[in-house]
């Protein structure tokens, strides 16, 4: 059930990852419907005055879709605003998405307001010829005391009518002149030949809409135009008090995402994360690894659903190539900005972790974290699987250690040889450790190794060093007797290291052959454990 509704849902997770995009979008559509569903319901109430009827639930419908249009703008508003305070962007990113808000809602409610103008033109028109309509047979001295009608359309100063009736436009050369006998002779025809609808009109009136969306949201206002209608009056209160909101919102997002990022940066002083090297198939029994200290700061670190847009634009701003893709459980995958440009988001593109074989460190790597025992640090294997993920710290000890936890991490013998002479300590000075230790253990770097090999060179403190990091780390997790796998190993370290003068790195020979069988076969039941 929760992966079909995380199916359903992306066509939601497509827009929702794209504000700038859906912005755009939700202005146009907005606009769009506002014009036809305003220009559908005007000849909807014509007709209905020239030849009254029930309405249809399809006109119904249409009638409240209209109404519902108006509530668009507000919609946006909040879209736009939520996408300001997004967490996985960049600045560059927000302010775009607050230049989107800010043009989506001008253009929104612009949409409205030529709705709202077209049926109070076509009130007003109606109201004109029943108005006038009165004083039809009345003398021209009588006619002469008509009153004049005040401006009932939506926003008065608008160039166009979209309704045109009895009288002509207040704006019209001549208005002031125009006698009421005029309009009072036009009402004796009958009202469909006298009202007609004039909506070729609608460019000049969308741009005088747009003109007064303009002025209402900036707070401007030259009085050129003023709103009427007590509709009208809402949305341009509303208009304007968006155009505040916009602005403050986009403020508090903009400095409050630069102040939380300058406290991050100087809180994690000095922290590293290590990125993987990569690994071809074609490798067969040699999996490179590369512990190469990156900033924190500097690094590009993303969410399963973000838009990889964007996060190939922060990968671009940090300078790599290779993106982390972090969720609620921690560091799930990893993928290159590569293949970030041939999918829509992030989790379409990376290659997930398995997360039996996620180990965390609670200390630096290669002495690079100040502030140790306090951040996460991982070290990633990436290249066409993911082998493993092993530690840092653990990296730094020494390499035979690191040869036997990637063995009981990973639980793949043929899959992970001899890969300690491929570390490449940065900023250390310590790049030819591992030749050193090899030398010192007797062993042959050009050779694969095997658990027996490493645990006849191990001290038996180094060696359940390990394996409690292993246990600590979680590799064995998922087995229900890891507790025992670990102390029988333990044991067997502790027989396979035998004092001799004070010393504990001698081994006693005759105890060899049995405990290394023993050890071949505990490592084996962790390996079919784990398959299972």
């Amino acid at each position: 059930m929760r992966q079909l509704l995380w199916k359903l849902a992306a066509p939601l997770r497509f827009f929702f990852n794209r504000p700038t995009f859906t912005l755009c979008l939700l202005a146009i559509g907005s606009i769009v419907a506002s014009v036809v569903l305003g220009e559908y319901c005007t000849k909807l109430y014509l007709e209905q005055i020239f030849e009254p009827r029930e309405y249809s639930t399809q006109e119904v419908l249409l009638a409240v879709l209209f109404m519902a249009s108006c509530i668009l703008p507000v919609i946006i508003l909040g879209f736009g605003l939520l996408s300001c305070f997004r967490t996985d962007s960049s600045p560059l990113a927000r302010v775009r998405r607050v230049v989107a808000t800010y043009l989506a809602v001008t253009i929104s409610f612009a949409g409205c307001y030529y709705g709202v103008i077209a049926l109070t033109h076509a009130y007003k028109t109606v109201f004109e010829y029943g108005f006038y309509s009165d004083y039809l047979n009345r003398s021209e001295s009588e006619l002469a005391n008509v009153p004049p009608l005040a401006d009932s359309s939506g926003i008065s100063g608008i160039s166009f009518h979209l309704v045109t009736g009895v009288s002509p436009h207040p704006q019209a050369e001549g208005f002031a002149e125009w006698p009421v006998k005029f309009s009072v002779a036009a009402t004796s025809e009958p009202k469909e030949e006298v009202i007609r609808t004039a909506f070729e009109n609608r460019i000049p009136v969308l741009i005088d809409c747009a003109y007064f969306s303009v002025m209402t949201i900036t707070s401007v206002g030259y009085g050129d135009m003023t709103p009427n209608a007590p509709l009208t009056k809402l949305l341009a209160a509303s208009e304007a008090l968006s155009g505040i909101a916009i602005l403050v919102f986009a403020l508090g997002s903009l400095s409050g995402g630069w102040w939380e990022a300058k406290k991050d940066a100087a809180s994690r002083s000095g922290e590293q994360l290590a990125h993987g090297g990569d690994a071809s198939p074609d490798t067969q029994g040699k999996l490179p690894i590369h512990l190469i200290g990156t900033p924190v700061e500097a690094s590009c670190v993303s969410e399963p659903d973000e838009d990889c847009r964007a996060v190939i634009e922060k990968a671009e701003a940090a300078g790599v190539d290779t993106v982390l893709v972090r969720s609620e459980f921690g560091i799930v995958g990893i993928c290159s900005v590569e293949k970030l440009k041939d999918a829509e988001t992030v989790g379409d593109a990376m290659t997930r972790l398995d997360e039996r074989l996620l180990m965390t460190a609670d200390s630096s790597m290669l002495d690079f974290l100040e502030q140790a025992d306090t951040h996460p640090v991982r070290v990633l294997l990436d290249g066409a699987r993911i082998w493993g993920i092993v530690t840092a710290k653990d990296a730094s000890r020494s390499a035979a250690q690191m040869a036997v936890l990637l063995r009981l991490n990973t639980l793949k013998s043929k899959a992970v040889s001899w890969v300690l002479n491929h570390i490449e300590c940065d900023k250390t000075g310590r790049a030819d450790v591992n030749e050193r230790t090899w030398s010192a253990l007797g062993i042959d770097p050009d050779t694969s190794l095997t658990v027996s090999d490493v645990a006849l060179k191990l001290k038996e403190s180094e060696f359940q060093m390990v394996l409690g990091a292993t246990k600590s780390l979680g590799a064995l997790d998922n087995l229900d007797d890891a507790e025992e796998v670990i102390g029988r190993l333990g044991r067997l370290c502790r027989q396979i290291s035998h004092p001799t003068n004070g010393r504990n790195d001698e081994i006693d020979a005759n105890a060899m052959p049995g405990l290394l069988r023993q050890t071949s076969e505990l490592l084996g039941l962790l390996t079919s454990k784990s398959e299972s």
